[in-house]
């Protein structure tokens, strides 16, 4: 179970780094129209993965795991750097 969570989060991390990748870029003069051409097909890639497996999943964790960590854990606020993580993946 161990090892096919961590292959599991391995995949999300790996979304999360893509948007990073192309954030950077976009926020800087990377891109000329031909650029941003080429690199369209993986934006799209990202997107699909974002909407049908990122998002998805970080919504069930919202939902499900946070609370119960909250009531378990109530001399700190276990959740809040994972719902800061979740909030800047939905910025970018």
């Amino acid at each position: 179970m161990t090892r096919v969570s961590h292959a599991h989060h391995d995949v999300l991390m790996g979304y999360a780094n893509q948007l990073n990748d192309l954030a950077e870029c976009l926020n800087g003069d990377c891109l000329d129209t031909a650029g941003v051409t080429a690199v369209m097909p993986r934006l799209r890639d990202l997107h699909h993965a974002l909407r049908t497996r990122l998002i998805p999943q970080m919504d069930t964790v919202e939902a499900a795991v946070y609370p119960t960590l909250e009531r378990l854990v109530v001399d700190r606020p276990v959740s809040a750097p994972m719902a800061a993580e979740h909030r800047e993946i939905r910025r970018l």
